[in-house]
């Protein structure tokens, strides 16, 4: 894959011939769009949209940023930017299409389309929802290997599409969402150390009265033999 700046001024340097041919990526407004697709764009239901690999497909988008990336110019390391991410999520690269663009810092800020894996016509169009829950734990988990050229990362957010809005919310095995699994788990704690508070408190009463018994004990043995 390679990058396009057709119409670009840089392209008057016959060295970025290789960069402002047809095909590769698009400029669109500031913004960089790869694509290495052959496939004639066709009309998908929405949200499904026409993947790289020609069928229409339900895209995880991924709102990500490079806090400080060891580049100024992102455009000779566009290929080696796909490897580092699919690679690092065990997907293919054609399942990887991204839009990115310069913020203040510098950052570069991104915003991923992963698709399911194309194998032929009776394909899934949509993640199923472990894989589904395997990549966007892998990104709240920060378990995507560091990279010396990339840089640390930032998660913005995921922009859950469809059926994914219902799948990202449950539990892979209960079917609990996670906010109520939080709320349950935080709630039998808070009740562990009351019950615990409780007992302790009981404990401590009963052996109170077992000392002032003995002390009145012991008083009215001192009193007799006087």
């Amino acid at each position: 894959m390679y990058f396009r700046l057709d119409g670009n001024p840089l392209c008057s340097n016959k060295t970025l011939d290789h960069f402002c041919g047809p095909g590769g990526a698009t400029v669109t407004n500031g913004s960089f769009t790869t694509n290495s697709s052959s496939c004639k764009p066709q009309a998908c239901p929405p949200p499904y949209e026409y993947s790289v690999d020609c069928f229409c497909a339900l895209p995880l988008l991924v709102a990500y940023r490079l806090k400080s990336p060891g580049f100024s110019d992102f455009t000779p390391y566009l290929d080696d930017f796909e490897t580092y991410m699919t690679t690092g999520l065990q997907l293919s690269t054609d399942q990887l299409e991204y839009t990115f663009y310069w913020q203040a810092g510098p950052r570069l800020r991104m915003d991923l389309r992963f698709f399911p894996l194309y194998v032929n016509n009776t394909s899934n169009h949509t993640f199923n929802r472990s894989e589904l829950l395997r990549i966007t734990s892998m990104f709240t988990g920060w378990l995507i290997q560091d990279s010396d050229l990339f840089g640390p990362y930032e998660l913005l957010g995921f922009d859950l599409l469809g059926p994914y809005k219902d799948e990202i919310g449950k539990d892979s095995k209960s079917g609990i969402s996670t906010g109520a699994l939080v709320g349950i788990v935080v709630g039998g704690i808070a009740c562990a150390v009351t019950l615990s508070a409780i007992v302790t408190l009981l404990i401590l009463r009963i052996k109170m009265r077992g000392y002032h018994t003995v002390s009145k004990r012991r008083q009215g043995e001192f009193c007799n033999m006087n």
